[in-house]
């Protein structure tokens, strides 16, 4: 009913790798496209803050007049492992050329269907040293997270388009 053959570790089956969290920034996996970086941990994917326009009044508290969402603002924390001082300086010049184009589109590997389109404002390193943490910031301008491009196609005169919480940009829709 049940065969076992042994405990070894199979080399067929390929793990993941990027990390769960990896960065798309303008089309590129910068865990992919340089060597030695590694994402760590991102925040500010899932929060907001609003500002609220108000009057004070003569009485107690103020007066709601209206609010707006301000920009979002994404931290990114990686590693960079490196053997060599001339490694280090190639690896950090790649990630600044990917990172230094404004207004890209950028999506997450464990949710592809949120983009968001946004500017690195700063790259921070913690020491400067060859095994170093650092931080990028990337500001939303607009806070709102898109679906990634779709492409539909069917038969017949309707469909329906289901909404997954966040707006659907249809790229194409054919209809036979």
């Amino acid at each position: 009913m049940y065969g076992f053959t042994n405990l070894d570790i199979n080399p067929s089956i390929n793990s993941p790798t990027r990390p769960v969290e990896a960065i798309n920034y303008g089309g590129h996996w910068l865990d992919d496209e340089i060597t030695g970086y590694t994402t760590l941990v991102v925040s500010g994917r899932h929060t907001f803050s609003r500002k609220i326009n108000d009057a004070d009044l003569t009485g107690d508290g103020n007066m709601y007049l209206s609010s707006k969402l301000e920009r979002r603002v994404i931290e990114v924390k990686f590693l960079i492992k490196t053997e060599s001082i001339v490694e280090y300086n190639r690896q950090m010049e790649q990630l600044n050329i990917i990172l230094s184009k404004p207004h890209q589109r950028l999506y997450f590997a464990d949710y592809p269907e949120a983009v968001y389109t946004g500017t690195v404002t700063e790259i921070k390193m913690e020491n400067d040293i060859l095994n170093d943490m650092g931080t990028i910031t990337i500001e939303c301008s607009d806070p709102f997270a898109y679906s990634n491009d779709q492409i539909a196609s069917g038969t017949g005169n309707s469909f329906q388009f289901p909404n997954t919480g966040i707006g659907p940009r249809i790229k194409s829709v054919q209809v036979k």
